[in-house]
């Protein structure tokens, strides 16, 4: 491995980490319906994305079906089939393993 590629993978590292515990990338922002997403970043985003996920009961870890995205031009709304006409932030989820 060369030294460039050490440390493009290292500074990759050091920015998926937060308070040492590794993040996994956000999902796709043109994921298909029925793709199963996880809530894994409840904090991201902007603080109404914060307090939609608080309001709505989402719990980090558990996993979500996508009805569909709309990509704008900062950010994409995501809409759950579990969750009817609510908007959730895709930086706060990541495809399910």
């Amino acid at each position: 491995m060369s030294n460039k590629t050490k440390a493009s993978s290292a500074r990759q590292t050091a920015g998926s980490l937060k308070h040492g515990v590794m993040r996994r990338p956000s999902m796709d922002i043109e994921a298909a319906s029925g793709t199963k997403v996880m809530l894994h970043a409840p904090d991201a985003g902007w603080p109404h994305d914060q307090r939609t996920i608080k309001e709505h009961g989402l719990r980090q870890g558990a996993k979500y079906t996508v009805d569909h995205t709309e990509p704008h031009s900062f950010h994409t709304d995501l809409y759950l089939r579990e969750f009817p006409g609510v908007t959730f932030n895709t930086v706060n989820f990541c495809e399910a393993a």
